[in-house]
């Protein structure tokens, strides 16, 4: 009884305003390995969790089980109460996956749409990791399988011809400052004196745009932070409505990235998908072992055993952001 009253309060702190510090809460972790059930007291194990993942929508039963909201999938399971520990978390940390949307980005978009931006067209703003190779472009190539999650049909059809398209604001090597560069722009579709942001804009004028931009260059943070603030300043003044992808690495340390990014989305009022903590759930929590790539896995949600890799979560929960976003600003 002890134990469940100890984990109540916790979880009280957690939903309340924290006493930790402007940007700190109390949570729980799993303190090892551990199993999560489809019931209490029941044999079917759903998931296994790494060490040190962040418990989410967390409910206590009884003194031995607490119920919970599985990140990766949104399905709801059961761990037992002794494999987990308390933790402090950041309050971004505790964002959920899938955005809501703000009044202020419904402002956005509706101006954006006076100005002739298109409402059925997204745009990526994005490095490596968002090349559509990898990054949602199978939903324009028919390689996935909704499954469940088949209600999300409606939405790639609604976006068909975005998904897999050369965003000028998309490449390897590029980072937050990229975009704002000149030298970095297509000479053969972009005009003389655009940087790739605003060919990208010129060329498909979007609705919406993700910004989910991961390398970080010699750990300057604050230069991440005024270079990310100058990309979303320009979407907003076009009436682009941004949604601000968390990252799922930890290069820089302490998580400083995604902070500034959670920051950024809030003082904008524009949408922020929380995919850091879609994978936490997952094995290394969704990484390689270089801590940066993500495991791959293709998007086939109708098989569980691929929902366990981070590029099947990544464009699952992106695809749900944007689902999301879309029906938020109509």
């Amino acid at each position: 009884m002890l134990r469940l009253i100890l984990i109540a309060l916790l979880l009280l702190i957690a939903v309340a305003p924290s006493q930790l510090s402007a940007t700190a809460q109390g949570a729980l972790c799993t303190a090892q390995i551990a199993a999560v059930y489809e019931c209490p007291d029941c044999a079917k194990v759903l998931f296994r969790y790494p060490k040190d993942t962040l418990l989410y929508n967390v409910t206590p039963v009884n003194e031995a089980w607490l119920g919970l909201t599985d990140t990766a999938t949104g399905m709801t399971g059961f761990i037992r109460a002794a494999e987990t520990q308390p933790c402090v978390a950041a309050s971004w940390q505790l964002r959920p996956v899938v955005p809501s949307v703000s009044e202020r980005a419904r402002q956005i978009y509706a101006r954006g749409i006076a100005l002739g931006n298109n409402p059925k067209a997204f745009s990526v703003i994005g490095d490596c990791q968002s090349v559509p190779a990898f990054f949602l472009g199978v939903f324009d190539r028919g390689d996935y399988a909704l499954g469940k999650y088949s209600d999300l049909q409606a939405t790639i059809d609604h976006f068909k011809g975005s998904f897999n398209r050369r965003n000028m604001t998309v490449h390897s090597g590029f980072n937050v400052a990229s975009v704002l560069t000149e030298t970095w722009a297509d000479p053969q579709r972009c005009e003389i004196g655009e940087t790739p942001l605003m060919c990208e804009y010129r060329l498909h004028k979007p609705s919406i745009a993700f910004v989910i931009m991961e390398t970080i260059w010699s750990g300057d943070v604050a230069a991440y932070e005024s270079h990310l603030r100058q990309i979303v300043s320009y979407l907003v003044e076009q009436g682009v409505v941004p949604i601000l992808g968390t990252k799922a690495d930890n290069i820089e340390g302490g998580h400083r990235v995604n902070a500034v990014i959670a920051q950024v989305a809030d003082e904008f009022g524009v949408p922020l998908w929380n995919f850091w903590l879609a994978v936490q759930p997952l094995p290394n929590h969704g990484l390689q072992e270089d801590g940066f790539h993500l495991t791959f896995s293709r998007s086939i949600f109708s098989d569980p055993l691929r929902l366990r890799g981070a590029w099947a979560i990544r464009n699952l929960t992106a695809l749900q952001a944007l689902d999301a976003v879309w029906r938020g600003l109509r």
